[in-house]
């Protein structure tokens, strides 16, 4: 079994440990995973309009629209960043998938 099977795990002590795109949380609330907790990975890279990636829910999260509202709260990120200026145009690709400055690319 894998994570990647988007089933619910059991978080372990190892995965609090390796570096998760910034962190190990619930991108819908914010929870920090710790040992013990329960979590799902949420498949979304190919899903029409979706622009934000991959992400993990806990299980108060967790539920039959969690894409949709991962969906929503990444386009009112979006719409946030541009209404106060924080909104950099070169994040997105062609597609509006998320692309983070590289080192290569001189950003």
């Amino acid at each position: 079994m894998s994570f990647t099977d988007q089933k619910p795990f059991v978080v372990t002590e190892e995965q609090t440990k390796v570096h998760w795109g910034g962190g190990f949380w619930c991108k819908l609330c914010g929870h920090r995973f710790k040992a013990g907790d329960t979590a799902r990975w949420v498949y979304a890279n190919s899903t029409p309009g979706a622009g934000c990636g991959n992400f993990m829910v806990c299980d108060k999260c967790d539920g039959p629209d969690v894409l949709k509202r991962g969906i929503a709260d990444h386009k009112a990120m979006v719409n946030g960043c541009k209404r106060w200026g924080m909104y950099a145009p070169d994040w997105q690709d062609q597609r509006g998938q998320l692309t983070l400055p590289t080192k290569e690319a001189g950003r």
